[in-house]
């Protein structure tokens, strides 16, 4: 699920963008907040979902000093990508991204015939499974097939398996 990393009090916090629009709204504390409804403020920074939540924008009113990545967003639209930088008014950073985490969660994919990344077994509606969240390939994690947390990572690309992994990238490495 794609996220906003928001700093707060000094931390840095991932804040998920549920699938529907939001409003990025800088604060007097140099802070920038998520807002889950479109409001009539002054500085309008709205990301709107795409594909499903796959993909968001950044949607800005003329004359709105939004910057992606350092530049002006002259357009006022921009499609967002991982570990995109936003700044609105120098008053605060925040950095979009797209990283999933891995979860265990009942096959509920196409009809076809999908085989796990490890086992080459299929995988049938209703079975545990993990999808990696680099790859996209489903692995079995049933009690007597656990085949995403049988090694240290994916049986593709080298993902990590533990669930409790948390994100690969944070925003501590930019400060």
């Amino acid at each position: 699920m794609a996220h906003l990393w928001l700093r707060n009090e000094q931390a840095w916090n991932s804040a998920p963008l549920g699938g529907d629009r939001c409003m990025l709204i800088p604060s007097d504390t140099g802070e920038i907040l998520l807002h889950p409804n479109i409001t009539d403020h002054a500085v309008r920074v709205v990301l709107e979902p795409l594909a499903g939540g796959e993909a968001w924008v950044a949607l800005a009113s003329p004359g709105t000093p939004l910057r992606v990545n350092g530049q002006p967003l002259l357009t006022g639209v921009r499609v967002l990508a991982d570990r995109d930088e936003l700044q609105i008014m120098g008053r605060g950073r925040a950095f979009f991204s797209n990283e999933r985490l891995a979860r265990i969660t009942p096959y509920s994919g196409p009809d076809e015939v999908v085989t796990c990344a490890r086992c080459q077994q299929p995988i049938e509606r209703g079975m545990v499974t993990v999808c990696c969240p680099a790859c996209q390939r489903w692995h079995h994690q049933e009690p007597t097939r656990n085949c995403w947390t049988y090694a240290a990572t994916c049986a593709v690309c080298g993902q990590p398996t533990p669930l409790d992994a948390g994100y690969r990238w944070t925003p501590q490495a930019e400060d």
